[in-house]
This record gives structure tokens, sequence and C-alpha cells, in this order.
């Protein structure tokens, strides 16, 4: 499915950052030391729930990336938000099954994770089920 926001439904508070490097819409994001925005980097680590939205108001897509000092609109979700976000290439996932951070601003199923004791956070629980992704796509999550 092909989506026009990232947001779904749910409630959810915004935030303007400068980006640290290139930003996708439906990235997972994190604050670095000089308080701009990048790309969450932590495989499976603990993260604030920070995703990047598309910025619709200067009339750009989904699929239009920030690049690096551009400022971000970030969507903070409370739980229970379903949103479209980025899941990494080569992941496969059904209904109900646990996402975490892939450490490049993707998620990833948790039960791919090289090691269970990675696993410190689920961000999202899979809304829309999908198979062997060929490429980073968007798909429908519920964040916790």
């Amino acid at each position: 499915m092909a989506y026009r926001t990232i947001h779904s439904k749910g409630d959810y508070r915004t935030e303007e950052v400068a980006a640290a490097g290139t930003i996708t819409p439906g990235m997972l994001c994190e604050m670095t030391s000089a308080g701009t925005v990048q790309a969450h980097s932590t495989e499976g680590g603990r993260a604030e729930r920070l995703v990047a939205m598309e910025d619709a108001l200067q009339g750009r897509a989904v699929s239009t990336n920030y690049s690096a000092s551009e400022i971000v609109t970030l969507g903070l979700p409370v739980p229970g938000t379903e949103m479209a976000m980025l899941i990494a290439s080569g992941e496969s996932a059904n209904i109900g099954d646990e996402l975490v951070s892939a450490g490049d601003g993707t998620l990833k199923n948790a039960s791919n994770l090289a090691s269970a004791s990675m696993n410190e956070q689920v961000i999202a629980i899979v809304v829309e089920s999908f198979t062997t992704l060929s490429e980073n796509t968007l798909k429908l999550v519920r964040v916790v």
C-alpha cells in the first residue's frame, strides 16, 4: 500500500529540529548532543518515539527526504497511535509481531535480532503484515 501521510490515526504532537544528516519520513529518529536529529543508531536499543513526518506545509511528500541542516518535522506519538514507519529491507512480519530499531532509522522484526539480549525496547507492533521487503518500505504499525 502506498502512503500519502505518515500519521494514520491516534494522537501525537510535533516538534521541529534541524537534521544532522539525511532523514526520510517514517524513520525512527534520535536527538544528538548537538541538539540536532539523526536516524536512530542502536539496533534493538532504547528510543524516544521520534518519527520523521512528511513536510506537507512545504508541499513535500512521504518520499521526499530532508537534507542535513534542514528543519525536520517530528511526530511524538502516544501509545496506540498508528503510523506508517520505515521497515528495513529483507524483513517479514505478521500482524501482531513486535518491531525494534534496526539501528539505521528503520524498524525490524524483533525475532531477527542477532541476539535476544539486544532487544532492549519494542518500538511498535505490526498492523499490516508483509513478506521479504526488497527495499526499505513504509508499513502501518501501532506505536507502543
